[in-house]
């Protein structure tokens, strides 16, 4: 019995830690502008900041601020985490300190030729409990209690237009519609942990004493017909 219950649980733990739940999603809404660069694509990125974030200032964490966004990558996702995004550990401590900090979405016109000429920003921040107001985590402002392992960017909608202002010149019209999907694993409460860890040590204990028993009534029985 003690040994079906170590396999369930070892089990259970590691589908638990395979399949991440999604344990916020952002959708912002259409955001772009125009711009006189005539970029071919579009920078796409989130900043994570205690403080308020505004263009040009230095969060404590970006990600996917390398990516080059092309109206190719509609309907496709990006996923950042510890493997591929330098930021990414200063990114989840931003997202799981208790405290309500600021997320920025920001959305710049980028040329692939020249990838550091970005211009036309648009940045929206907010607070993360305006982003995300409800969390499985607990009753926090942010996914504290929760164990972030990636984020997820879906580009739902992309668009580039060169037009002709009145003014003359060729200005560029972008804009970009995306979804953010936080994922990870709730963890436990330290007494639910420390219940389970009691509640198998007494099923061990009485395993034991079970085992001890019988071994005395078979050495019993052995010694009468001896």
């Amino acid at each position: 019995m003690l040994r079906q219950l170590l396999s369930f649980l070892i089990f259970f733990g590691a589908a638990s830690s395979a399949d991440a739940l999604v344990l916020g999603e952002l959708n912002p809404g259409p955001n772009g502008g125009g711009s006189s660069n005539l970029g071919d694509g579009l920078t796409v990125y989130l900043a994570f900041s205690d403080e308020f974030h505004t263009p040009g200032s230095n969060p404590n964490a970006e990600l996917f601020e390398s990516v080059f966004f092309t109206p190719s990558d509609v309907g496709k996702t990006f996923v950042a985490d510890a493997s591929n995004e330098v930021d990414f550990a200063d990114a989840v401590a931003v997202l799981v300190n208790g405290t309500d900090d600021f997320l920025s979405v920001a959305v710049q016109i980028t040329d692939s030729q020249d990838p550091g000429s970005r211009s036309g920003g648009n940045d929206r921040t907010r607070d993360e409990s305006i982003w995300f107001p409800t969390t499985p985590c607990g009753s926090g402002p942010d996914f504290a209690g929760c164990r972030v392992s990636s984020v997820e960017l879906r580009m739902d909608s992309m668009m580039l237009r060169k037009f002709d202002p009145p003014r003359g010149g060729i200005r560029t019209e972008y804009s970009a519609a995306i979804t953010v999907f936080v994922n990870g694993h709730i963890v436990p409460e330290p007494s639910t942990a420390l219940l389970l860890a009691v509640g198998l040590g007494a099923m061990a204990v009485g395993q034991r004493r079970r085992v001890h028993c019988m071994s005395s009534e078979v050495l019993g029985q052995s010694s009468r017909s001896a």
